[in-house]
């Protein structure tokens, strides 16, 4: 059973990501995630950790544009899309959650 101190630990000699993103990985659902060994809970970080962004909108826009869906939509008819919905719906869809980490500024993880 990891410690969120034996995951930040863990954390650090890897090197790869923020202490407060592993810290809001961590917490979201410590129940499970206290059964996994320190390093494993950083390579599950790793692998749903999607970036750090001023908002779920920015991310949105960022995958719409990774994914290529913006380029199916005509040009003239992209500034009509709704970013927030679509962000709300990735929210409750489960598809991903999200980490209030500051002022403009949050973790998104996937749940997949």
């Amino acid at each position: 059973m990891a410690t969120l101190s034996e995951v930040l630990e863990a954390n650090e000699n890897r090197g790869n990501l923020p202490e407060d993103v592993i810290t809001a990985y961590y917490e979201n659902d410590e129940s499970y995630h206290s059964r996994e060994a320190a390093e494993d809970v950083c390579r599950m970080c790793e692998d749903a950790f999607q970036g750090i962004y001023e908002s779920v909108e920015d991310y949105v826009g960022e995958y719409l544009e990774n994914t290529g869906v913006l380029h199916e939509i005509p040009e003239n008819l992209r500034g009509y899309f709704d970013y927030k919905a679509f962000a709300r719906d990735l929210e409750l869809g489960g598809d991903i959650w999200v980490a209030e980490l500051g002022f403009c500024e949050v973790a998104i993880f996937s749940s997949y």
